[in-house]
């Protein structure tokens, strides 16, 4: 990123090479191509041991919690759907109802600590 800057500000005092700043941009991209392919790389293989080894989200507590979760998602998500839209169409003030989604998420959220903590 750096050089990319420092390149563009040298050439823009002299606009009629931009072969500099496309080589520039062209390794940028190139270098976050790498990273990306890293981190998922490197996820991917810390998911495996994960799943191998029943730790974290995969442990048999959690798996059991997550058919839990599921059972409640498939009611709780159609409700709110069912919510929203009687809201929306009655009011017709769409520009406003669409809040009851971030509030939905939040009280998902309890929910499905309040089931896995017991």
């Amino acid at each position: 990123m750096i050089p990319l800057i420092f390149v563009s500000s040298v050439i823009s005092e002299n606009s009629e090479n931009e072969f500099p700043i496309l080589l520039c941009v062209a390794s940028l991209l190139v270098t976050v191509g790498i990273g990306v392919f890293l981190f998922i790389t490197t996820g991917m293989e810390e998911e495996s041991y994960k799943i191998i080894l029943q730790e974290k989200e995969f442990s048999e507590k959690k798996k059991s919690g997550k058919k839990v979760e599921e059972m409640i998602s498939a009611v709780y998500w159609p409700i709110m759907v069912i919510i929203y839209l009687v809201w929306s169409f009655t009011s017709k003030n769409w520009g406003i109802t669409w809040v009851i989604w971030p509030f939905a998420g939040i009280v998902f959220s309890f929910i499905c600590n309040i089931v896995n903590n017991e």
